[in-house]
């Protein structure tokens, strides 16, 4: 192929549009968002859970940026061609890591001594858990801080590379960026997987310090790849009539669908084996984190995860018509992202070092960071051309109505 792609500034002889944010909007996520977050510390009743708060909305919202980086990072390893028409809105979304990142720095600054227990002053690990030294080491203040920096450079370079290669490959077509992306790609998934699964053992798991999973991080990559995969299917169906109208059709529609599909099944997959291998072996120092979930409103919340984050979207997303259908699959698409947040609640708020209930301050900080996050996001869309014009997977007639 050669080297420079001609006919980007068309697609199929339609010239492409920009997606347009009303300011409006954007100005009004920015004040909920400031409103939320001042909830969050005014009725959370002390410092401890309003940091404890802080990290559920924080980490629902970066796990769900971090998402749209993955997804991006496997369809160029892939190269596949039927998501092109998508890749924008999820360069755009995937953004919000930046955003998301200046969250989790104010956190590691000020709010994990008033989280984690092994955090606070005077702790030491005792006898309950497993390799203790080596837990003592991991679980350090100094440690855990500038992991977190290193997680949050790595994702954000890497978001930035996607976003600027994929840019400099619309204005001057040459084939050479795509070829990047591929590289960028096949290498950034083994090197950020594991990357992402460390921040996973660090910000999630170790609420529970005297218990671990090896599939863990696993899981936490997986929800926040499916929720990712969620808002790309309802913003992309928003606009199927709109912007997308002469970009995307029913084939690369059905293509969304079938992997939202696939990736349910995928998370209830890491999810039943976590549990299953854990409470076949009944060892007293792995069921204590399943027991604490199984007291109060998280048992609850516990079969609720199962089928309404398994069985109700398995079934609505069975049937290719189903898939096809923009209003159904807006309604399915957000109700996905409800469930990582029920998800994401059922990971954290129990745990030993938080050991919450559900309170309006939790609300609040979801609310909160999310209305930032999202006016961000909306800020980054403003004027951006709805498809990457400049690929060579794009150049060519891909949509099969």
């Amino acid at each position: 192929m050669s080297d420079h792609v001609s006919g980007n500034s068309d697609a199929h002889g339609v010239a492409l549009p920009k997606f347009a944010s009303s300011p409006a909007a954007m100005a009004g996520f920015a004040v909920i968002g400031v409103i939320g977050l001042v909830v969050c510390f005014l009725t959370a009743g002390s410092a401890d859970r309003a940091w404890g708060s802080y990290l559920l909305g924080m980490l629902y919202w970066f796990t769900l940026a971090l998402g749209s980086m993955f997804l991006l990072l496997t369809f160029h390893a892939s190269a596949a061609k039927w998501v092109t028409g998508f890749r924008r809105i999820m360069e755009v979304c995937s953004q919000g890591v930046w955003i998301q990142s200046l969250f989790a720095l104010v956190f590691l600054l000020f709010g994990m001594n008033h989280v984690y227990e092994w955090a606070k002053p005077g702790f030491v690990m005792g006898e309950r858990g497993t390799f203790v030294g080596f837990r003592n080491f991991w679980l350090s203040h100094a440690r855990f801080f500038w992991f977190g920096i290193l997680y949050l450079v790595a994702f954000s370079l890497a978001v930035w590379f996607l976003n600027s290669w994929s840019r400099n490959q619309d204005s001057s077509g040459e084939f050479k960026w795509f070829r990047k992306l591929v590289r960028l790609g096949s290498g950034g998934v083994p090197v950020l997987g594991l990357v992402g699964t460390s921040l996973g053992f660090d910000w999630f798991m170790s609420l529970d310090p005297y218990w671990g999973s090896t599939i863990y991080g696993a899981y936490v990559l997986a929800g926040g790849y499916l929720a990712a995969l969620a808002f790309t299917s309802l913003l992309g169906h928003r606009e199927r009539t709109g912007k997308l109208r002469d970009v995307v059709g029913d084939f690369e529609y059905h293509n969304l669908g079938k992997l939202l599909f696939a990736m349910v099944c995928f998370w209830a997959y890491l999810g039943y084996a976590q549990y299953m291998l854990m409470w076949i072996a009944n060892m007293p120092e792995e069921i204590v984190w399943w027991l604490r979930r199984f007291e109060g409103e998280w048992r609850v919340v516990f079969w609720i995860l199962i089928f309404g984050h398994f069985v109700v979207p398995f079934f609505a997303l069975l049937r290719k018509v189903f898939k096809l259908q923009s209003g159904w699959m807006i309604i399915v698409a957000a109700y996905i992202m409800l469930m990582h947040l029920i998800d994401v609640a059922f990971l954290v708020l129990p745990s030993e070092s938080i050991k919450g209930h559900i309170q309006l301050s939790d609300f609040a900080a979801v609310v909160g960071i999310g209305g930032i996050h999202l006016a961000f996001v909306l800020w980054r869309f403003n004027g951006v051309v709805v498809a990457p014009r400049g690929d060579p997977n794009f150049a060519a007639p891909v949509i099969a109505h």
